[in-house]
């Protein structure tokens, strides 16, 4: 008798017989999908066929690190392994990889620079946050001027900073 009640008390609910139910009909619905893991194509490819299509980049790189004394112009961070040789106006061929078209940034802020959440005043060299950032933990950044390169001549060109502090205006004055 005892044996017997224990054997009731196992029994599955009518909960479970439902998801047990469920789980059966989806083992039987994945197993219709037609997934072969041999015909995927590796975005991998596509990803470094695209760096090596950036003709002169390393060089452009070394560069701007150089330039910067391997310090983010906007932190001052000098882990070389989250610096990036950013493009102030994007890269369109090896003609935009000139040391006075770079800035060398944290990779974050280097993602925020090419969204236009963030910029540079080309008259004073200050740092310029979008009303989105204000308040985050990038806020002691506004206003701040940018570390420079010691050379005059790798200086980001006012021009390229205009460009950039305009298409900035423009996104975030709506």
């Amino acid at each position: 008798n005892l044996f017997g009640d224990l054997q009731i008390a196992c029994l599955p609910s009518a909960s479970d017989k439902q998801i047990i139910k469920d789980v059966k009909k989806i083992i039987e619905l994945s197993s219709s999908i037609d997934f072969d893991p041999l015909s995927i194509d590796d975005g991998r490819e596509k990803k470094l066929r695209a760096v090596a299509h950036r003709q002169g980049q390393k060089k452009f790189r070394n560069e701007v690190l150089q330039a910067y004394q391997f310090k983010c112009a906007f932190t001052k961070c000098d882990v070389e392994q989250v610096l990036q040789a950013a493009h102030i106006v994007p890269y369109n061929g090896s003609k935009t990889n000139n040391i006075r078209n770079g800035i060398l940034l944290r990779s974050d802020i280097h993602d925020l620079y090419d969204m236009f959440f963030i910029s540079i005043n080309p008259n004073n060299y200050e740092i310029v946050l979008s009303t989105f950032l204000k308040g985050s933990y990038l806020n002691y950044l506004d206003c701040q001027k940018i570390s420079l390169p010691e050379m005059l001549n790798e200086y980001p060109d006012k021009q390229v900073l205009e460009w950039h502090y305009n298409q900035f205006q423009r996104l975030n004055s709506r």
